[in-house]
């Protein structure tokens, strides 16, 4: 297998990765590997992170998918370069590396018609990192330029994650359906050969836990920047999927089996994840955990219909923080505080759980499992763990 080869070529010691500083001046673009961890005290992420869904419309029907619809309603071009522009300044003004990021979603971002303006206005804007999460079967030769032009007018400020989900047909095609896999890996070879920064999102279920060395070979030989095992959260169209969720101590007990087989300089390909964490704490490399990052100013999410949340694992009517289509971002974000108290009213600091995950769970009877198995895995992390005076807040669901 290529890993056991890197494994045997790769030195013993080397930098696990680079994390963006809340306090660096002079950072002039996320790293390879990005984190995203907040400043507990301050209740603030490092590097603004603004995450818009234009529309729900796909061309993909996944079994596992989280959303609620594939209605083509769209955000309007207008608005979309408006927030651009807005999110451009607030980044310059409020970020110490003046620098943030604008990620497109969906539904799938490629049927968005207006998305080439968006990569052309980003020409002309400072302080933004474009980033793009797409199912990668509908690149077209307009989208390989713009993306490649942008990539290079802004000296590689470009990230594209394209969804993953085995490292066989059989096995990614058995929830996104034929004849998705051949186009996909076309993409992640195209993004390669343009020098485009690329990450790969997989979520993690029963029928595909088994290959998670087998994606990890495939990212290392395609030379990926860095893999996201997403765990499967049963809402939306992936609601009919329960039983093909992995209990979440072993998800974690298999994902770190795999980080601990790299070498210490690859195992950036899995930076942020779980085990990268609770890793670096032991080593000294990240201060000890306090909670997720939801309700922390910067971090936002855009629904095609306006309204804006804190991420997209809390995107019930309850958590809306306002709507672009009547508020400036910078008002929104100042919401985000009354967000948070009402999101932690109950006193828990959870140091390992994804806050829209355990509302989830909580607020329906039929996920009582789920949230037994999310509450194992955060005894079992926590236990014996010293609580230390400065800490760390980060994203442990990886859904961005």
């Amino acid at each position: 297998m290529l890993l056991e080869k890197i494994l045997a070529d790769s030195p013993n010691d080397g930098p696990l990765h680079v994390v963006p500083s809340l306090d660096s001046s002079t950072s002039p673009k996320p790293s390879d590997a990005y984190i995203m961890q907040g400043a507990t005290r301050e209740r603030r992420v490092a590097t603004y992170h603004l995450i818009l869904a234009p529309t729900h419309a796909c061309n993909l029907r996944c079994q596992h998918c989280y959303l609620p619809d594939h209605a083509a309603q769209t955000i309007p071009k207008g608005t979309a370069l408006r927030l651009l522009h807005e999110w451009d300044e607030i980044a310059g003004d409020e970020t110490p590396g003046r620098r943030g990021i604008f990620h497109v979603k969906g539904g799938e971002p490629l049927v968005y018609k207006p998305l080439s303006a968006m990569l052309q206005a980003m020409h002309s804007l400072s302080h933004l990192h474009f980033m793009m999460t797409t199912n990668g079967t509908l690149f077209s030769r307009s989208h390989w330029q713009t993306l490649a032009s942008l990539n290079e007018a802004s000296d590689g400020a470009v990230t594209v994650i394209v969804s993953l989900d085995g490292a066989s047909a059989a096995t990614h095609q058995l929830l996104r359906g034929p004849d998705s896999f051949e186009p996909t890996m076309q993409a992640l070879h195209g993004l390669r050969e343009r020098g485009i920064r690329t990450y790969i999102n997989s979520v993690l279920h029963a029928d595909n836990v088994h290959e998670i060395d087998s994606v990890i070979d495939l990212a290392l030989n395609l030379r990926i920047a860095q893999l996201n095992f997403l765990p499967f959260v049963p809402k939306g169209f992936g609601q009919d999927m329960r039983k093909r969720q992995l209990p979440h101590r072993l998800a974690y007990e298999k994902l770190r089996e795999s980080y601990l087989r790299l070498s210490k300089c690859h195992r950036s390909l899995l930076a942020g994840s779980l085990p990268d964490i609770v890793t670096g704490e032991s080593n000294g490399s990240f201060t000890a955990a306090h909670e997720c990052v939801a309700a922390y100013r910067g971090l936002l999410y855009v629904k095609p219909d306006g309204h804006a949340y804190t991420c997209p694992n809390l995107e019930a009517k309850d958590y809306s923080v306002g709507s672009v289509h009547s508020a400036s971002l910078r008002s929104i974000l100042d919401g985000l505080p009354e967000l948070y108290k009402n999101l932690h009213s109950d006193g828990k600091s959870d140091r390992y759980i994804c806050m829209g995950e355990r509302k989830l769970y909580e607020q329906m009877r039929s996920e009582a499992t789920q949230l037994t198995n999310l509450r194992v895995l955060q005894a079992d992390l926590s236990d014996n763990k010293k609580r230390v005076d400065e800490m760390s807040s980060f994203c442990v669901s990886r859904n961005w």
